[in-house]
């Protein structure tokens, strides 16, 4: 998981590049295992949301490794 700082730096490289889009690995949103806060990279700012696909696991959500349930959430043009 980044950190808040982590996130902020690497916002700040995207902003030169503004054709990449990101794919954002988020199933373990649900589970920091070590105390540490989960910071979303598309919820740290709007245009990080217009830039990123952000990945679920239900079966990480709800401790059911053996699951492969996911879904995808981002702007529409990019789910598309």
């Amino acid at each position: 998981m980044f950190t808040e700082k982590e996130i902020k730096k690497i916002t700040e490289i995207l902003d030169q590049h503004p054709n990449i889009t990101v794919l954002s690995d988020d199933v373990y949103y649900f589970l920091p295992f070590d105390g540490r806060k989960h910071v979303s990279f598309a919820a740290y700012s709007l245009e990080n949301y217009k830039k990123t696909v952000s990945i679920f696991s239900a079966g990480k959500m709800i401790n059911c490794t053996g699951w492969k349930v996911g879904w995808a959430v981002g702007p529409a043009n990019l789910i598309k």
